[in-house]
């Protein structure tokens, strides 16, 4: 179905180029609302299927009750969601922005989550390629929608932050609210932003992300903080027993070497004027240092991966390996940024450097 949604958009795309019409801006967003939303509003009817959603919603509905118990989180998704443990891994600053979701009931919440981050994940990877519908061909993307995760909100908020073409403020607030969502994904977009901007975008991070966390002592007390931090390493030792695969480096010598990595790409990258290879290395050199990134979590680095399918050559191979969900693992994640990032950038042409005659 996501295939379906993505050639219709890519044929509504080129009927408006080719009566030379532009076509109004929210036809888009109102086709990618109604198709993700339709097909959650399908997945919901069906019995015995569950989403991720189920932990959000829940948490939302107990935000001032020990939502970091996993006994307690797991009951509370009873007659919603199967099997279990289903811990809320979560920090409080995005239990303080998930709130309203408790005034809503369950299917409807989750229809208008999966739609809502559908549309904001399509309408921000517009700002990296011409063709943001090309990332609902991708069956990761699909699976990670109906599965109601964060990982099309906090990468429609890093596709903002790193866009070139946003302003240093409202960078910095996108880079802000990712961070206050979910920080291991968004760990080394600052430096992309210090690099390009200055040190004033990471500032307005900082202070949007502080003043969530003021916000959430204030409304859930230090306790939720430290049973948050309490419990991390009891979230990811339930989510090996659930099997699921992870793109980060399984050692600590090879995070280390993985975020050195990551640094010197971004520097390359940023120099050579390759802003789209800098974006993607700060996307994915966060994945791959990151204690706990799901296989799905590369749906980020999609609107990257359409962009380099209008590069030159040979980095349509890995933009393809990246769209078709190949990317399952830290090796192949690696590969992929050491193949599609760096190499053949193109030079920034010198300052004072003047055209050819013509």
């Amino acid at each position: 179905m996501g295939v379906v949604a993505g050639a219709l958009g890519i044929l509504a795309d080129w009927w408006a180029r080719l009566l030379a019409v532009r076509a109004p801006g929210w036809v888009r967003p109102l086709l990618v609302m109604a198709v993700s939303s339709g097909l959650a509003f399908v997945h919901a009817l069906q019995p015995g299927k569950s989403s991720d959603f189920t932990v959000f919603w829940a948490a939302a509905h107990h935000a001032f009750g020990p939502v970091y118990d996993v006994n307690f989180i797991t009951a509370a998704q009873a007659g919603l969601a199967q099997g279990g443990p289903r811990p809320f891994e979560y920090p409080p600053t995005f239990l303080l922005l998930i709130l309203p979701l408790a005034m809503l009931p369950y299917r409807l919440a989750y229809v208008l989550w999966v739609g809502a981050s559908s549309v904001a994940f399509v309408e921000c990877a517009g700002r990296m390629t011409r063709w943001p519908w090309l990332v609902m061909l991708s069956p990761v993307f699909m699976f990670t929608a109906l599965i109601g995760q964060t990982t099309l909100l906090v990468g429609a908020l890093l596709v903002l932050a790193l866009s070139p073409r946003m302003s240093g403020v409202w960078a910095g607030a996108a880079l802000g609210l990712a961070l206050a969502m979910k920080p291991q994904s968004a760990s080394l977009a600052p430096v992309v932003l210090c690099l390009r901007l200055g040190w004033r975008p990471a500032a307005i991070a900082a202070a949007v992300a502080g003043l969530l966390v003021l916000s959430s002592l204030a409304a859930f007390g230090a306790g939720a903080w430290e049973a948050w931090l309490g419990g991390l390493r009891g979230f990811v030792g339930v989510n090996d027993s659930l099997h699921i695969a992870r793109l980060g480096a399984p050692s600590l010598p090879g995070k280390v070497a993985a975020g050195v990595t990551a640094l010197g790409l971004m520097v390359w990258s940023v120099r050579a004027g390759d802003e789209l290879a800098a974006s993607a290395s700060a996307i994915g050199g966060a994945l791959l240092i990151s204690p706990h990134a799901p296989f799905y979590e590369v749906t980020m680095l999609l609107p990257a991966a359409v962009a380099w399918l209008w590069r030159p050559t040979w980095r349509i191979v890995p933009a393809l390996a990246m769209l078709a969900g190949w990317i399952e693992t830290p090796l192949m994640l690696a590969a992929w940024l050491a193949t599609a990032a760096p190499w053949g950038a193109p030079a920034r042409r010198p300052r004072h450097a003047r055209s050819p005659a013509p």
